[in-house]
């Protein structure tokens, strides 16, 4: 394209040159000469480079002159001849100046348009131009390797091809009130963006909009970044200070769990040896029932902890089974009862059910740890209510206690491994209980739910279907 436009200027430059010198020769006068040479240096402003130019004006310069010695003008005076050859050489300067100062403005403007279209080009950030109608006009090879588009594939489509279906309706009106009230500014500030591939796989991306006007059409661009490895980088990092928090939290309950039933071993096995008598065979079996009592916590922590192992490493499977319903609540219930306070009751509300198909003992020890927990964190005299009923082949469970209840604002860490309430740490437990409920259920296929208020009791809902 670059050659053919520069014959062409070569071709003009030889046909005003050899018309002017045909018309200087027939008419005698060099002035069409001058005219045509002025003619002729304006043409080297669209030849890049100063020197066809400077070329073109020292070219012109000696024509002038020399047509000046064979066609001399027709008048004998000096003054008038000297004023002629004076405009003749001064067209020709002005020429020659007002090119130079065009090219200089060309060049300029094409150095700054080159600038333009290396960032456009070579930005790693995906650069999309769209006109009012949301259709777009211009995209940046980073833009179209981002959302796997060839090049110029994207020009003409709307901008909501780039975005999940599920946001085009809001879009489309996020977007005509970016027309009516325009600014340069983030997009979607506090709210997390997706982006859709041509795959139509879903990407995060961070947005900002600009927006100018040329020839009274309005345009809007925007700077796309892909923020996929931030979002893994934030995710590692919230990992980490999830599993840094669990640590702390294990420490603390470690120490505190493990320690005390262990000085108690230490102190009553210590206090036994004091009570050699036969007669004192009552202080002995009360500090034999502490160590007792002790083992048991203990061991009941260790299999919290062999629990929750298993569930990590994937090895719990589950084994359902066929079983009546009633009979197998009821023996749950006098199992726990042996671990009742003074002036405490479970009562059992079973409504409309046979036989259920889950399993059995994954179901017991749900239901355990949480009687359990309804047993602990509630007074002497107050009452746990389990009631289970069966509907739409469904079974229905709620607990509920009178007990100490759980702050509002940490409810949302509950099913945490190693967390515990704040307002029960002079109560013996590890914060592991309904992290483990709520993974048995999620193996039984269940969903479960829990509402509490502080010093008002907890409830808690659970929802099973036959596997």
């Amino acid at each position: 394209m670059k050659g053919l436009k520069n014959r062409t200027l070569i071709f003009l430059a030889f046909l005003v040159v050899g018309v002017s010198l045909f018309l200087s020769w027939m008419l005698g006068d060099y002035k069409v000469l001058v005219s045509g040479l002025t003619i002729l240096i304006i043409l080297t402003t669209f030849i890049g480079g100063w020197r066809s130019t400077l070329y073109m004006g020292i070219f012109s310069l000696v024509s002038v002159a020399f047509m000046s010695y064979l066609y001399p003008p027709d008048t004998n005076s000096f003054l008038g001849v000297l004023l002629t050859q004076l405009f003749s050489f001064g067209l020709i300067a002005f020429a020659l100046i007002l090119v130079f100062y065009l090219k200089k403005l060309m060049e300029e403007v094409n150095l700054e348009r080159t600038h333009m279209e290396s960032l456009f080009q070579n930005s790693t950030e995906g650069i999309l131009l769209t006109d009012k109608q949301g259709q777009i006009v211009m995209s940046n090879p980073a833009a179209e390797k981002m959302f796997g588009y060839d090049k110029g594939e994207m020009i003409g489509k709307k901008i909501e091809v780039l975005i999940p279906q599920r946001y085009h309706p809001s879009h489309s009106k996020q977007r005509e009130g970016f027309y009516h009230q325009p600014s340069d500014r983030p997009m979607g500030k506090g709210r997390d963006l997706f982006a859709r591939r041509k795959n139509e796989e879903e990407f995060p991306v961070e947005i900002s909009l600009g927006h100018y006007t040329q020839q009274d059409q309005f345009y809007v661009i925007a700077f796309i970044i892909d923020i996929t490895i931030r979002k893994e980088i934030e995710r590692s990092l919230d990992k980490e200070k999830e599993l840094n928090e669990i640590k702390s939290r294990f420490l603390s309950m470690a120490s505190h769990e493990f320690r005390t039933p262990l000085s108690t071993i230490l102190s009553s096995a210590s206090l036994i040896s004091k009570y050699p008598l036969e007669v004192e065979q009552d202080k002995r079996e009360k500090h034999l029932d502490r160590i007792k009592e002790s083992v048991r916590h203990l061991n009941q922590l260790l299999e919290d902890f062999l629990s929750l192992g298993k569930l990590e490493e994937g090895k719990v499977g589950i084994h359902p089974s066929v079983f009546s319903v009633v009979p197998f609540i009821e023996d749950v219930v006098d199992e726990m009862r042996a671990l009742l306070k003074e002036g405490q009751e479970i009562k059992l509300d079973v409504t409309n059910c046979g036989d259920f198909h889950t399993d059995k003992n994954m179901l017991k020890n749900i239901l355990l740890n949480l009687l359990s927990n309804g047993i602990k964190f509630s007074p002497k005299g107050s009452q746990i209510n389990l009631h289970i009923r069966c509907e739409n082949n469904k079974m229905l469970i709620e607990i509920k206690d009178q007990g100490i209840g759980i702050p509002n604002e940490e409810q949302s860490h509950l099913f945490s491994t190693f967390f515990r309430a704040s307002n029960v740490s002079n109560i013996q437990g590890t914060g592991l209980g309904l992290s483990i409920v709520k993974r048995y259920i999620e193996l039984l296929q269940g969903t479960i739910k829990l509402h509490s208020e502080k010093d008002a009791g907890t409830t808690i809902q659970i929802e099973l279907t036959p596997l």
